[in-house]
């Protein structure tokens, strides 16, 4: 079955009212879990779809929200994942005063070392689209629509929560890699490994990989102030053009090091987007593997220097910086027009962002 995709682009809109608003509240509901509940209103006087993807409507797969304690924030335990642009079935229709709830146990994403006061915050906007843009989509199904009006809504809603007896709280559970084979990579000189995959796939994640080894240096090498720096990452400064450098060395080195595992049998992917192929890949905080889902096998295997577009190669140089980079991100953002805008209007976030580094390695590829 074809689906449409939504080539969301994510256009700065002035509204004078915010169309959905919402509400949270978290709890110790009992000795082994934090809960918190969100309910999503829409307070407008038109109908909205309200996007799922980076919300708890689609259950712990983003960092929806952040946690700190005497101001000092919590490390993000889950994982972050790789994704084409949105497609129909991650929307969900909120009627004119309508709401939708979720829930979720938050002590599966973060480690809550200690008793204490906890803050906890919203920290994504929320995307919605207006109904009636919505249905303009649904008159042909070969279509690809190539921009779409999304309107990103801030919210700002926090709790304190005084947590008590957090020995007993349930730890964020670390997806283990299988048991997998060493291959050989002729241009890295090196061993990566492979879990599961068809033999296609694993030879076109050879190729991809092998390009790696000299693309990392000869992209750092090429940093400086120039028009594709200031593309994929915004004005110039000093310290972020440092900071671009040593994630692309630190990438080579995690690479140099036989640290590479690339996992095809990811457990998430069948729990995010079964039924599509929105995702490529995904990466958790307590491992250093990269888990390929349905969408992967379908890239491009190099990077096009004329062609600014997600690929096997682009993609694993954007997650190798952010591996070895330790790399906190707001978004994992991919979609070309995204990528560009965050360099323009926030170069700090972009410099901390998988796909401009992936983009960019790719417009300077050898």
């Amino acid at each position: 079955m074809k689906t449409v995709l939504l080539m969301c682009c994510l256009v700065a809109s002035v509204i004078s009212k915010t169309p959905v608003s919402l509400k949270m509240g978290c709890q110790q509901s009992t000795t082994s879990a934090v809960d918190c509940s969100f309910q999503f209103t829409n307070v407008a006087d038109e109908d909205y779809y309200l996007l799922k993807r980076d919300t708890p409507l689609e259950g712990l797969h983003s960092s929806f929200v952040s946690v700190s304690r005497d101001g000092v924030p919590l490390q993000y335990e889950g994982c972050h994942f790789y994704r084409a642009p949105p497609q129909k079935d991650e929307f969900i229709l909120l009627k004119a005063g309508e709401s939708v709830t979720a829930s979720a146990q938050i002590n599966n994403i973060f480690t809550f070392s200690s008793d204490g006061m906890y803050n906890i915050r919203y920290n994504k906007p929320l995307e919605v689209l207006l109904k009636d843009k919505m249905e303009l989509q649904s008159d042909s199904e070969d279509i690809h629509v190539e921009e779409v009006d999304l309107m990103k809504v801030e919210v700002s809603e926090s709790v304190d929560i005084q947590l008590e007896n957090t020995d007993l709280l349930s730890r964020p559970v670390k997806e283990e890699v299988k048991e997998s084979d060493e291959v050989y990579m002729e241009s890295c000189d090196n061993v990566a490994k492979f879990v599961g995959g068809s033999a296609a796939v694993r030879a076109e994640t050879v190729l991809a990989h092998n390009k790696l080894c000299k693309g990392l240096i000869h992209a750092r090498s090429e940093v400086g102030n120039n028009q594709r720096y200031r593309t994929w990452f915004g004005a110039y400064t000093r310290r972020r053009m440092n900071t671009v450098r040593n994630k692309f060395w630190q990438a080579f080195e995690r690479i140099m090091d036989n640290c590479v595992t690339y996992d095809f049998n990811g457990r998430a992917c069948d729990r995010l987007n079964n039924n599509n192929r929105a995702v490529y890949a995904y990466s958790c905080y307590h491992n250093n593997a990269m888990f390929m889902c349905k969408g992967f096998a379908g890239l491009p295997t190099f990077c096009n220097r004329r062609n600014a577009r997600t690929n096997k190669e682009g993609l694993f140089a954007g997650f190798w910086t952010r591996i070895a980079g330790n790399t906190k991100l707001d978004r994992d953002r991919l979609k070309v027009s995204e990528c560009r805008r965050l360099a323009r209007n926030n170069p700090n976030r972009a410099v901390n962002n998988v796909g401009n580094y992936g983009f960019y390695y790719c417009a300077v590829a050898a």
